[in-house]
């Protein structure tokens, strides 16, 4: 676990799925909680969040938050898998619950890009907004002009389509 970890954090995220698939698959039954299910779960669903395969990311991460329903951080993941999936519904459910166990987890402008586009699809564009709104704030804190930029263009378009009669 520690290397997969270590790989995630070099943003190494093939090598790290592929090194945590294993682990996880050779994993007894009971080890120690630094190796725990929930935590071997969560970091190969990161990996492959990472990778883009969400679907596969939805698979550990639904895993890690049914073994422990109390991982704010899990329930985060799982939200971000969820908003790419465009199942906005169970992608909220997971967002409100992580930030009712941990409010300090709530820190990804791409999850609250991902929720506000959800909504700009299903033409809730006052939600839309407010959920752009943080994301902006969100990549402008993180320093990440490019997202910013973009958030910031569609922000716009939220706002003036949540003004105009629909």
């Amino acid at each position: 676990h520690d290397l997969g970890m270590a790989l995630l954090h070099q943003r190494k995220f093939d090598e790290a799925v592929k090194y945590l698939s294993e682990a996880l698959r050779r994993m007894p039954d009971g080890l120690s909680i630094q190796y725990n299910a929930v935590n071997m779960h969560h970091s190969l669903g990161q990996a492959l969040l990472y990778t883009g395969k969400s679907k596969q990311a939805f698979v550990h991460l639904s895993e890690a938050v049914r073994l422990d329903p109390s991982n704010a951080e899990a329930h985060y993941s799982l939200a971000l898998a969820l908003a790419e999936q465009r199942d906005l519904d169970q992608a909220l459910r997971h967002y409100s619950e992580a930030v009712r166990l941990k409010p300090r987890v709530d820190t990804s402008p791409t999850l609250h890009y991902l929720l506000a586009m959800n909504y700009g699809e299903a033409r809730q564009f006052r939600q839309a907004a407010l959920f752009a709104q943080k994301a902006l704030d969100l990549a402008r804190a993180a320093g990440d002009q490019k997202l910013a930029q973009e958030i910031k263009k569609w922000l716009d378009i939220y706002k003036q389509l949540s003004r105009s009669p629909q």
